[in-house]
């Protein structure tokens, strides 16, 4: 009906693929912004059992694509400069201090993997604009994996599924991707020289300009919507 074909995967898997297909069907914008959600209805989508469908929902609800109304009916967050701040200081919070850890933390195979990932970064902004998300995500990963701290890794794999969720479908356009990865080379020599305080600090001042970043790009995609609203308003 929408793009969610069915699934065809072994039991152990299903509730995964059912959370990705689900994910990039909320990107696609498949499933509409504040659309309602049931379990019965996507399972049949999806041609699966409820269950998968019903632990994909509870883990896009935790994660914050998916949320209940007082009726405790789920759908699908809508877009807002509200939703994406909070996404953006979660991160931050879970980011700062992996940074702070892993500083003290990482082993040398660790470092060497932020250091190059760092520089991968620069390669790709500087040549290869569409690879960059895929490094991007890969340092951050890194840092907290140094961080030697499985249930923080967690917790920021869900929030860079949420940010990298409401930044794909709600503000395509922003991107700065020299200045992240300069700030990627910045964060990856105070953890490389053990400086905590530093690698925290950078984190946090590079985590507040991508926010900004994508705030200040949302916000300028609203102006013409409500400016026609206005306009319309406006009618005799």
């Amino acid at each position: 009906m929408r793009g969610l074909d069915p699934i065809e995967e072994r039991p152990a898997t299903l509730a995964e693929s059912a959370y990705q297909r689900l994910r990039d069907a909320i990107i696609a914008r498949h499933i509409g912004p504040g659309e309602r959600v049931t379990e019965t209805g996507l399972a049949a989508e999806l041609g699966i059992s409820k269950t998968p469908v019903r632990e994909a929902l509870l883990r896009l609800m935790h994660v914050g694509l998916v949320q209940t109304n007082s009726e405790r009916k789920a759908h699908v967050v809508v877009p807002s400069s509200a939703s994406i701040r909070a996404a953006y200081e979660l991160r931050t919070a879970l980011e700062a201090h992996s940074a702070r850890l892993a500083a003290s933390r990482a082993e040398q195979a660790d470092l060497d993997t932020i250091v190059a990932l760092a520089d991968a970064s620069r390669e790709a902004a500087d040549s290869d604009k569409e690879s960059f998300p895929r490094f991007d995500r890969r340092f951050h990963l890194a840092i907290v994996t140094a961080a030697r701290n499985p249930h923080l890794e967690q917790s920021l794999r869900d929030a860079l599924d949420l940010v990298g969720a409401l930044r794909s479908r709600d503000v395509p356009k922003a991107e700065a991707a020299r200045e992240c990865a300069s700030q990627h080379q910045a964060i990856s020599r105070a953890i490389e020289q053990r400086a905590a305080d530093q690698a925290s600090d950078q984190m946090r001042t590079h985590l507040a300009h991508v926010q900004q970043l994508v705030l200040t790009a949302f916000d300028a995609q609203q102006a013409p919507a409500h400016a026609s609203a206005g306009e319309h308003l406006a009618l005799p």
